[in-house]
């Protein structure tokens, strides 16, 4: 019994300290990726092909920045959901976190390498979404990273009552757990993640008031963009644009969402950038699907 409850404290720190919850995937249409077998037989295989394979766990803001960069590039690509407890489609791979991006069967790791790498890739193929980012935007993405991200959490587990609703999207949105992981991970993990913020990330990030914070933050984005439509300053959104937006997008469908939308003035703004960002272009496939990845041949 103190193993199952501990699988299940692990997992929800897994899962849920990233503290944001994102719509299911929408459909998409994707080119198909042709697949290369690892020569080594000593470990489980790398994934070499070509094409983008994005490893991600669909909660993940992080996760999120990459995807909505890519859906907005209109860069095709193939998503892989990671099971958050055993991680089993990250067995190659000696780095468990997400997002993992494999570029023709090279992996990067974290989101703001793999954002960078994304954007020198555009630039060498001179993609006509292409454009350098501004002192500005860099600011503002810096922001998101260090500020804006960590509001997150605390917003979504407020209190107990947002925390177990939470879960239950969140079980019911992302990867497949059983009716008894259901059960277990919502109450164990509602009790964890609304503790953790209200007792250690409120007081390590100078959170008083969740919402008011989180209304503040968002406003002074608001009031940096003044009468843009975006801040790249054209009428296309740019790499700030779509950071703040990706960090947003992931409370749609909680409480907190739709606060965010009534107390600030931001809804214009995120209702463009939506727009904007349009339809995923990636494309959600089984690990299975891109290469045999037993130890041995």
């Amino acid at each position: 019994m103190f193993h199952t409850w501990r699988s299940y404290f692990r997992r929800a720190s897994v899962c849920f300290t990233a503290g944001a919850v994102v719509i299911g995937a929408q459909k998409s249409q994707t080119k198909m990726i042709s697949v290369v077998a690892c020569e080594s037989v000593d470990q489980p295989k790398l994934p070499v092909q070509d094409g983008l394979v994005l490893f991600q766990y669909a909660p993940c803001p992080f996760c999120n920045k990459v995807r909505i960069f890519m859906d907005y590039h209109c860069i095709p690509y193939s998503k892989v959901e990671v099971e958050p407890l055993r991680k089993k489609q990250l067995s190659w791979s000696e780095y468990k976190k997400v997002p993992v991006l494999l570029v023709n069967g090279e992996q990067i790791n974290d989101s703001s390498v793999i954002l960078s790498r994304l954007q020198k890739m555009m630039k060498a193929e001179s993609n006509a979404h292409y454009r350098e980012i501004s002192e500005e935007e860099q600011t503002w993405i810096s922001w998101v990273d260090n500020h804006l991200i960590h509001l997150l959490p605390s917003n979504i587990y407020r209190t107990f009552r947002e925390s177990v609703e939470s879960f239950d999207y969140l079980l019911d949105s992302s990867f497949e757990f059983s009716t008894k992981e259901k059960v277990m991970a919502r109450y164990s993990g509602a009790v964890i993640m609304y503790m953790l913020c209200k007792f250690r990330l409120n007081k390590k990030y100078g959170i008083k008031d969740p919402r008011q914070d989180i209304y503040t933050a968002v406003d002074s984005f608001v009031t940096a963009l003044g009468d843009r439509s975006f801040m790249s300053g054209t009428y296309k959104p740019g790499a700030a644009d779509l950071a703040v937006f990706a960090a947003i997008n992931s409370l749609e469908g909680l409480r907190s969402f739709q606060d965010v939308m009534e107390n600030t003035a931001v809804t214009a703004w995120y209702q463009r950038t939506k727009a904007a960002v349009g339809l995923s272009t990636g494309k959600y496939v089984q690990f299975y699907e891109l290469s045999s990845y037993s130890s041995s041949v």
